[in-house]
């Protein structure tokens, strides 16, 4: 008989805005504007070392992979495997509008149950959720911004600090597996306190981060701003 552990699941919070942004989009453009200033100063070679931390607290990550569950004509809960963990996300509420000069796009809010099985659970686990559905994956580089508010104002904190409340800024280089048309996804992650002081952060943050570039020819548009479980569907 297999000896099974309880699986505690970590509850995370969020409100989210993004936008998904076709592959015909020159990924440099898009790199150049969120890098800001610093873009030019960085060293091409270094730019390309995986975990690396940029003068301007952005942190290039490790190329990622991660697994999607495809559920069909469902785009309010996502499943994937990343890292040897099963994250469920479900979304509360419906979405709410945000528009702000020549932006606009939806603000999704988020409950996500991470669970990080134990070593006896992992094949059973891996029997079940094989038998789940369509699962396919999905190639990652990201670049984090995390932004922290101290009394009244907007800060850059180290990515490696995890505040009580902050806001994660991200712009993702992705791709399916087998596929090679790459795609652009950027957004802001509100997290901390409960969904009204979240979306506060999320808005501020929004405004400190575009007061610190350049306007942007990217196209930030409701019809381009949808989630991860959204996005998926493209695939199914």
């Amino acid at each position: 008989m297999i000896n099974q552990h309880p699986i505690k699941p970590y509850l995370f919070q969020s409100a989210e805005i993004r936008w998904f942004l076709p592959p015909t989009l020159e990924w440099e453009v898009a790199l150049e504007w969120f890098m800001g200033d610093d873009y030019k100063k960085t060293d091409p070679i270094a730019d390309n070392i995986s975990g690396k931390i940029f003068s301007n607290n952005i942190k290039r990550e490790e190329l990622r992979t991660d697994e999607y569950l495809i559920i069909p004509h469902c785009t309010s809960v996502g499943v994937k495997k990343r890292q040897g963990k099963l994250e469920v996300k479900a979304q509360i509420g419906t979405p709410e509008k945000y528009i702000h000069n020549s932006i606009s796009g939806e603000i999704n809010y988020w409950f996500k149950w991470s669970f990080q099985p134990s070593e006896s659970n992992i094949s059973i686990m891996k029997e079940d959720l094989n038998l789940s559905g369509e699962w396919f994956k999905i190639f990652k580089v990201r670049y984090l911004l995390k932004l922290s508010k101290v009394k009244n104002d907007i800060i850059e904190i180290s990515p490696e600090e995890w505040p009580e409340s902050g806001c994660q800024v991200e712009l993702t280089q992705i791709w399916r597996e087998g596929d090679l048309q790459k795609w652009t996804s950027f957004g802001f992650e509100a997290f901390g306190g409960s969904f009204q002081n979240m979306k506060e952060n999320l808005t501020e943050s929004i405004l400190f981060f575009l007061s610190t570039r350049k306007k942007t020819s990217l196209i930030l548009q409701t019809d381009n701003s949808v989630s991860y479980p959204e996005w998926i569907q493209n695939f199914k």
